[in-house]
């Protein structure tokens, strides 16, 4: 079986235990996922089988929406609640104050990460040197949060919608949020609603459902391209195959390239030059 899992993960999961709960489900070693959520996290985990792991370099940008909330007063160490309690701090933020504050992390912005995360410092992941009780710095990277929405505000708990690009850490979006306003916060919650045009409503609980019904929700590979045009001339998709760069009038742009009824690549045309951009072995899916 090859193709594409949406599963909403369950908190106090890893990515990686989904992974392993759905490599016995399919019968194989060929699992992965497209973006990794915190054990704390739930929401929308996209798991990959068989030649579906090739997507995930084409998913590195993909814009995710998170539901996320925030208690003032306290942080921890992990930044979220699972963590051990570092800070305390009377002030309580007023929604105005929250308000007038917000559009400053909008856009193109700077984040360090946790110290709790896998980055990676000299090789070895922040998250294990946090362990070991190790000192080091986390420099700061380019993160995009396109949109930032207040869904509710009471007893200084915030509950944010936020739309972002990759590489962003919620958990520091929560800290820096507190900081801006001369306080401390903590993430007591997170939920990915969206990831791409996936929705968490799109999504299965994997353990709770038998292994016939989890395999009759595996998407093939090529619903992820429904936007993409058809390519099945046979002689023009064999060129391609062969890796040869064919000329044709095309429109430029990505095609779906199909052979016996299989789809089984991703072609780019570019001022009417098509060359072969993503080959996915053996066919997921009958047209």
């Amino acid at each position: 079986m090859r193709g594409i899992l949406l599963v909403n993960k369950r908190q106090g999961w890893t990515s990686f235990d989904a992974v392993n709960f759905c490599k016995r489900v399919f019968n194989t070693r060929e699992v992965g996922h497209l973006g990794t959520l915190d054990p704390m996290a739930t929401g929308v985990l996209a798991v990959t089988i068989g030649s579906a792991n090739k997507l995930f370099d084409m998913f590195l940008n993909k814009t995710k929406t998170y539901v996320a909330e925030f208690a003032f007063g306290y942080s921890t160490d992990t930044l979220d609640a699972e963590g051990q309690i570092e800070n305390r701090c009377d002030i309580i933020p007023t929604l105005e104050q929250i308000k007038a504050i917000l559009p400053e992390f909008t856009g193109e912005i700077e984040q360090i990460p946790p110290k709790y995360s896998a980055k990676k410092i000299g090789g070895k992941k922040a998250y294990d040197l946090a362990r070991e009780g190790k000192e080091f710095e986390l420099k700061p990277s380019k993160v995009t949060i396109y949109n930032i929405k207040i869904l509710d505000y009471s007893n200084a708990i915030l509950k944010l919608e936020i739309e972002c690009g990759a590489g962003t850490y919620i958990r520091s979006l929560g800290r820096d949020i507190a900081l801006k306003l001369g306080t401390v916060a903590t993430m007591t919650s997170l939920v990915r609603t969206k990831l791409g045009t996936w929705n968490i409503e799109d999504c299965i609980d994997i353990k709770d459902n038998t292994n016939e019904f989890i395999q009759s929700n595996l998407l093939p590979i090529d619903s992820v391209f429904n936007s993409f045009c058809t390519l099945d001339d046979v002689e023009m998709v064999n060129r391609l195959l062969n890796g040869q760069t064919v000329i044709a009038d095309l429109k430029d742009g990505d095609y779906r390239l199909y052979k016996d009824n299989e789809f089984i690549a991703i072609a780019t045309a570019k001022d009417k030059h098509i060359k072969m951009s993503k080959y996915f072995k053996c066919g997921a899916h009958t047209k």
